[in-house]
Order: C-alpha cells, then structure tokens, then sequence
C-alpha cells in the first residue's frame, strides 16, 4: 500500500469511528429519552437496547485502549504456550527435560506466570568489575549447549528449551539473559514507565530558551567524564534525598547505558505468513520486535517486506520514521511503503533506485547520507522554513501597524511594485545557507554518531524554536515601524538647511524635507531587507568568506575553480540582496517619471529618500542594529545558561581545532 492510499484509508478509518460515536450516542439518547419518554414509562426494549450499545462501546474502547491490546496480546501468548505444551513435540521436550536433570527447570514456572519477578541487569566479573553482557550471554550459551550434547545430542526439542516457551524464573536469577529482551514487553511492569521527571519544576526561562529535551530534563551529565558522572550523581541523590524522592540511581548503577542484554529477532518469511493479517498476532510480534535491538527477517516475499513497513509504523509506539533500503525490483514495495526510500545502483537493476527518494553506488554511502548529509539538510531545511515565514510575516506586521495609523483604510505603505518583489529580493541570502551551512565538520560527527538524535528529538523543528521566531518577528515589525515613525513625524521630519546630503546638489522645492508616505515606506523597506541580511548572518553556523578578491584574478589550481573560492554569504547579502534592491528602486523610479504608469508616484522616491535625506541614513545604521542586539542577546543567554546538544558540541570541536592549532607552536617552542 502506497503512502498516499494509507493516508486516504487512515483518513476513512478516523471518520468511520467519529460516525460509530455519534451513532451510539444517538441511539442511547433516542432509547433513554424517545422511547421512555424522559423515563416516565418503561421498556424492557430500550433497557436490552441500552445494553447491547453499552457493551459495544466497551469493546470499541478495549479495541483503542493499548494497555487493554498489549493484556489480550498477552493473554494470546500463554493461550499459545499452553497449546504447544499439550502437543507431541512439547510432551516429548518434557520427557526429555525430565530424563535429563540439568534440564528439569522446565517444571517451573515460566516468566509469563510469575508476575512479581523483576529482572536483574547488573553483570560483574569475580572481581566486581563490570563486565559487557554479550561475554556473560556467550557464555551462557555455551554451557547450555555443552551440556545438551554431554545429555545425549541436541534434538529438536531440546534446542526449542534453549528459546522462550521454556524460559523461567530461575535460569532468569541465575544469570541466563538471553531472551530477557524479547520477553520484557509481555510482563506488567512493562506498560508503564517511570519518568522521574517532573514538568512542574520547570520555569518559565527554561520553557523558554531550553529547546533541547535533555536540557529540560538536565541530563547534560551525559558529556561528563565517568567519575564526573558518579560525582554529579552523588550530588543528585543527595538533592533527591532532601525532596523525600521515591526513587534514585545507586552510585554503582549507570543510569546513562542500557545494561540489558543485546539481542535479535529472526524470522523467515513462513513464519510471516501465519502472522500477517491476524491483529493480535502481529502486536505480539512488534512487541517482542520492540524490545529487540535488530530484527532480521529472512526468505520473504517483497509484498511481505512492504507489509513488515507497514506494521512497523502501526504497531511501533511512538510511531517511527521509518528508511527501507534495497538494490532490486522485489525491494520496490518497501521502498515505496517507508518514509524514506533508499535505492543501491547495481547489478539487480534500476528498479529500487526509480522508486527511491536517493541513490547510492555502495550501502557503505549509507552512513554518510544519513550522519551527515541527512543531519546537515535538516538543520538547514528547518532555518531555511523558518526564515521563509519570518520575513513574510514580519512585513506584513509592518502593513498590519501602519494600518493603525491610516485609519485602517487599506492603503499600502510600500509601492505595490517594490512590495511584490520582497520575496525574491530576500532569497539568495538564505539560499546560500541552505545549501552550504554547517554546523560541525564531516569528520566530527563520524567521530560522535550521535549527534544525528537532534533530528528525532526535534531539537530545531519544535513549538518552543516556532515561539522564538514568531516572538522575535514581533519585535523586529514593532520595533522598524515605530522608531521609523518617530523620526519621521513633524519637527524630525523636515531637514535642517541645504547642506549635508544637499549641499552640492540641484534641489528644488520640497527636496529634503518632509516624510511623505512614499519616502517613509523605502526606509522601512530597506530597513527590512538590510535587517534580513543580518538575520541570515547571524543564524548561519559557517560564513563562507572565500577569497576576494583572489577567486577571480587566480589561476584554476587542479579541480578547483574561481566559483569554489567564491564569497557565497557576503555575495548573497551584499550583492544579490541589498545591491539588487537599490538598482531596481532606481529602474522603478526611472520608469514612475511616465505620468501614464500606475506607480507614478514613486518618482524619485529613491533619490529622495536615500540621496537627500541624512535621517534615513541614520535609520539604516541604528535600527537594524538595535534589533538585531535583541536577537543576539536573545542567543546568547539561551547558549550559556540552556544549551542545546548542537551548542555543546560546536564549542567542543572549537577547543579540538583550537589544540589543533596551537599544537604545532609548541612542539616548536619546546624544541628551542
């Protein structure tokens, strides 16, 4: 099924439930009120009637309700277990358990029948060192085999003992963790968690400024050194501790690692073919595939791959973004069903790589699409949205304020024509930075994967970042409409002799004085757009400066050419921004000198504005500045005090380059 129709059938499917609902309400309002007249008379009929509706509704609610799914699901598992144990193949796995002592654990009760066990995740050595759980899992499953083979062979059965139907409490107690993972969603503890995090305490600055999830929850210990965690944690218990807490990490316990034991599902498309189509069957299959680390599912059928994406994005919770990946045709279904479709160029075809959102020659290249070019383009994607309806929004603030001073009577303050062309006026600035902008290097993020998380924490498309921007375009339209308007009004608005911009100039009657309507619009204009440049600067991570004026006068080096060592960010603003907004003001006021064109009376409103009057020169020069003071400010309290993960780490490769740097100075220093 292709994204599309399953957006349609989830559309069908939400307002198919909408109708049940007003359905049974209807009806338990015709039944309760109609029929019995307010309950004046009754009927036996509409009491059966009330019945037959309340027990639909309970089971439409249990059918929504997870924690009702993930207990029938349950209940599902054990009915399977049961039905496995009665057959041939179970009575014969518990002859041989009981033939063979070493295997007699199976008389016990399993983890799905004793609901009080909690599981024990530490794992230490003799010497009470901790050891990685894949050497303790190893280990375990060797002995367990060594000692089936030394009982007499390793039949069907008795491999069937080493997996979950004979799973119990004590192996579990002894150490044996090697289905714990695939069994943890089935317990009760399971369908809640523990979220020590309390929202409350935070405030209003936080709320504010700390878009970063983990900055919220002040888990930033994560960047510390090891004994610097135990120390920050001593310090934590004891802050809970004054706060009557119920619950804190042992100093021992490393609350920032997963200590649960690693492990994989496989399973082969036959298997499938029992399990797909059936609900609770596959909830129980992603609620073991949930608690699996990978899952493998081999010698399927390309509908099944597709309908395996399908599910994941059903069943998973939270709901993920999910990437199919392949090289051939029968890849093209889960390519297509997937968020994200990645398609390998090889010898299966082109038939992945047609279907696919991108292409790679190797699935080595995968890394890279994903840590870093995928990394990259969300951040610049999310500056390059958010500053597309910042700017709109705060030119139209602008015409919204000036409306309060013109009696709300539509006129427009910039020339219709100059106001039409703002968008393109302000888009190679940020078209620049959405194609070049890095926030870290290539090489860094390799070195720390994980960076790639702020893309599903949503650390830059999120409300609190949203909020920012929306605040700060209320500032900035507040800020370049009144501070303009106070200059402009009478007694700052006339010029105080012919000289200064007019000194040597042929001005006649009326030039250089007053703030018609016209010449108070172009300085708001070119404020805004002087403004935007600066707002592109000060968002970009990387301030392509090139090499002016060397990227024209040298010589090609190699594949290097001039339009390498171009000044991208300094050409957008000044050249393609600024620069072009003067020279079509002039062409537009050239053209206005015709009494017959409809902006006519935009006639020498650049000259006059610009060329005449020192007070919008001043403008130019102050307002921006006072508003891009605010935003900086803004910036940095939030980068000292809430840092987000991408700050951090910025300012931790800065020292690296900064060693880096310094490092040769003194190996030459110490050579003398």
């Amino acid at each position: 099924m292709s994204r599309k129709k399953k957006s349609i059938r989830d559309i069908f499917i939400s307002f198919g439930k909408h109708i049940r609902t007003l359905s049974r309400r209807f009806r338990v309002f015709y039944h309760s009120y109609i029929t019995t007249c307010c309950g004046r008379r009754e009927n036996k009929k509409s009491t059966i009637a009330l019945g037959e509706i309340l027990k639909e509704a309970e089971k439409a609610k249990a059918n929504d309700d997870p924690l009702a799914r993930m207990k029938k699901v349950r209940d599902l598992s054990e009915a399977i277990l049961r039905e496995y144990r009665e057959t041939d193949e179970g009575r014969l796995e518990l002859l041989e358990t009981q033939i063979n002592p070493q295997a007699s654990l199976s008389k016990e009760p399993t983890i799905l029948e004793d609901e009080s066990f909690q599981f024990d995740s530490s794992v230490t050595d003799d010497n009470g060192n901790d050891t990685p759980a894949v050497f303790n899992r190893a280990e375990i499953a060797s002995s367990i085999i060594n000692s089936q083979r030394q009982s007499g062979g390793l039949s069907r059965a008795s491999m069937r003992s080493l997996t979950l139907a004979s799973m119990t409490v004590k192996k579990l107690k002894e150490g044996d963790m090697d289905d714990v993972l695939s069994i943890r969603s089935f317990l009760p503890s399971a369908l809640s968690e523990n979220d020590d995090f309390d929202k409350k305490r935070a405030s209003i600055l936080e709320k504010m400024f700390a878009i970063d999830p983990d900055v919220r929850r002040g888990s930033l210990v994560k960047h510390l050194s090891k004994d610097k965690r135990k120390e920050v944690l001593r310090v934590l218990r004891s802050k809970e501790a004054n706060d009557n807490s119920s619950y804190i990490a042992d100093e021992n316990e490393d609350i920032f690692e997963n200590l649960l034991t690693k492990n994989a599902l496989v399973i082969e498309g036959s298997s499938l073919a029992h399990i797909l189509g059936k609900q609770s069957l596959e909830e129980m299959l992603f609620a073991v595939a949930s608690s699996c680390n990978s899952v493998i599912a081999c010698r399927v059928s390309p509908k099944q791959k597709a309908l395996l994406v399908n599910l994941v994005q059903e069943y998973v919770v939270p709901t993920p973004v999910t990437l199919a990946i392949g090289d051939g045709a029968n890849d093209v279904g889960m390519i297509q069903e997937a968020q994200l479709g990645v398609g390998i160029s090889g010898l299966e075809g082109t038939q992945a790589v047609n279907a696919s959102d991108f292409s790679i020659a190797q699935f080595r290249f995968l890394e890279n699409l994903l840590l870093v070019h995928g990394r990259w383009n969300y951040i610049r994607m999310s500056k390059v949205v958010y500053f597309s309806f910042f700017k709109n929004a705060t030119l139209v603030a602008c015409l919204i304020l000036y409306s309060t001073q013109s009696l709300y009577s539509g006129t427009l303050i910039f020339s219709q024509w100059i106001n039409s062309m703002f968008n393109f006026i302000c888009v190679f600035p940020i078209l620049f930075l959405g194609c070049f902008d890095r926030d870290v290097e290539k090489a860094y993020i390799q070195r720390n994967p994980h960076l790639y998380a702020i893309g599903p924490n949503g650390e830059n498309l999120n409300s609190r970042v949203l909020a920012r921007w929306l605040g700060l375009c209320i500032v900035f339209s507040t800020i370049f409409f009144y501070l303009s308007l106070f200059a402009f009004e009478d007694g700052g608005s006339m010029t105080s002799g012919y000289d200064g911009l007019m000194q040597y100039s042929n001005h006649g009657p009326g030039d250089g004085e007053g703030g018609g309507i016209i010449v108070f619009g172009t300085t708001v204009y070119a404020i805004l757009i002087l403004a935007m440049g600066y707002k592109v600067l000060y968002e970009c991570r990387t301030i392509i400066n090139g090499e002016w004026p060397f990227a024209f006068t040298r010589k090609d080096v190699g594949k290097e050419r001039f339009w390498d060592r171009l000044a991208y960010s300094w050409v957008g603003v000044i050249w393609l921004s600024l620069f072009f907004f003067i020279v079509v003001a002039y062409v537009l006021q050239l053209m206005a000198m015709k009494p017959s064109v409809s902006f006519s009376a935009f006639s020498g409103g650049l000259t006059h504005t610009l060329g005449l009057r020192s007070i919008a020169w001043m403008l130019l020069i102050i307002i921006p500045t006072i508003a891009m003071a605010i935003d900086v400010a803004g910036k940095l309290f939030g980068a000292m005090y809430y840092p987000s993960q991408t700050q951090i780490h910025i300012e931790m490769q800065s020292v690296d380059v900064s060693k880096k740097k310094c490092l040769p100075l003194i190996l030459t220093t110490k050579k003398y």
